[in-house]
């Protein structure tokens, strides 16, 4: 997107949240293992798009990002706000992101922010902002649908054998689980450290991956493991990219 400005003076800063929404419907609506990394991998890659796509907007700071959501400050005539929200929100309705639910909502931030350092802009950024945006988006979630719904599947008269509730236009899979597989069976292949074209064995839903009746003490049991602090989860996607 253009969003070179010449009247400098009209400038105004906002900051933007953008958020995956309502993840039952992309990570808990089946058991298979890829669907779940898929969903998952999908919605950690919702900030990082729209941080590309305002690329092109003016002074483009990253406030905060975590998982699913970021926070992202620029500036922008207010005029051209709405046209930069459909953007965003169109972009994030098209390709594999049409399978999610995310909110995206901004707000003008008021102060002298044009100083050219970054820290200064992420300073100016208040709480009382961040938890103005986080409400916008909880509005925008509570008056939206609670999945992404899909195209109409005239010649489809049976389910996805995997979540059992969107039509099965692939093959036996909806579009959804498809994609979300692809998504997963690639990050797997990843982290495995083998090629994309490879057959990779691996465990495909949590009973497989916890059947173990050699010894009952562990057959279908499966413990978590969560490791967080200094930094560990920017270490996970700079090694995962």
């Amino acid at each position: 997107m253009d969003h070179s400005e010449t009247n400098a003076s009209a400038l105004k800063l906002y900051a933007l949240r953008v958020e995956g929404l309502n993840f039952y419907s992309v990570i808990d609506d089946t058991h298979d293992l890829s669907a779940i990394a898929g969903g998952s991998r999908l919605l950690e890659e919702v900030p990082r798009r729209v941080k590309n796509i305002l690329d092109g907007a003016l002074r483009v700071v990253e406030i905060q990002r975590a998982s699913s959501a970021g926070v992202f400050s620029f500036l922008a005539l207010p005029a051209r706000m709405p046209s930069i929200l459909a953007d965003i929100r169109s972009k994030l309705g098209r390709g594999d992101f049409k399978h999610l639910t995310v909110g995206v909502q901004a707000i003008e931030i008021q102060g002298n922010v044009r100083s050219s350092d970054d820290s200064s802009v992420r300073r100016s950024i208040s709480m009382h902002d961040l938890a103005r945006l986080q409400a916008a988006i909880r509005y925008e979630q509570m008056s939206a649908p609670s999945i992404a719904i899909p195209s109409t599947a005239p010649d489809c008269y049976l389910p996805c054998e995997k979540d059992g509730f969107r039509p099965a236009v692939r093959g036996k899979l909806s579009e959804s689980v498809y994609c979300r597989r692809e998504w997963g069976k690639r990050f797997r292949r990843r982290v495995a450290g083998i090629g994309t074209d490879a057959e990779i064995q691996a465990a495909r839903t949590f009973e497989e991956l916890t059947n173990y009746p050699e010894n009952p003490l562990w057959h279908h049991r499966l413990a978590v493991i969560s490791i967080d602090g200094n930094h560990f989860g920017e270490t996970i996607r700079e090694s995962c990219k």
